[in-house]
């Protein structure tokens, strides 16, 4: 089951290209300096909440939307550089207007379902 979810969000990221997992702490700082409006989402492997709403961020076809997912256990200093207390979180950049943050499980999937 593991496999195909892994393929799953492969593919699905593929199709409808507003989804990126960042591989590094470069890549991240690379896209906070450039990117005006898209979705940070952190989260972690073992957290089974993170794991829905991955799955929910990968299922949005809405390409208008960039989304960016890190993994905390491969960038541990998200959690510094975004300065949050619980996963999965969200961090949502709208150009002109301050940037929404949220955490926990219902409120991502709270805030994904109303887009």
């Amino acid at each position: 089951m593991k496999v195909f979810g892994i393929i799953y969000l492969v593919l699905a990221g593929a199709l409808f290209g507003s989804f990126h997992e960042i591989q590094t702490e470069a890549e991240l700082k690379s896209i906070l300096q450039t990117e005006k409006e898209c979705l940070f989402a952190v989260g972690a492997p073992y957290c089974i909440p993170c794991e829905r709403v991955k799955k929910l961020l990968v299922q949005k076809e809405d390409s208008s939307c960039k989304i960016y997912w890190i993994d905390l256990k491969k960038i541990p200093s998200a959690r510094h550089i975004f300065n949050f207390k619980a996963i999965p979180y969200f961090e949502v950049f709208k150009e002109g207007q301050a940037p929404i943050h949220l955490s926990g499980e219902k409120g991502c999937r709270t805030y994904l379902m109303n887009q």
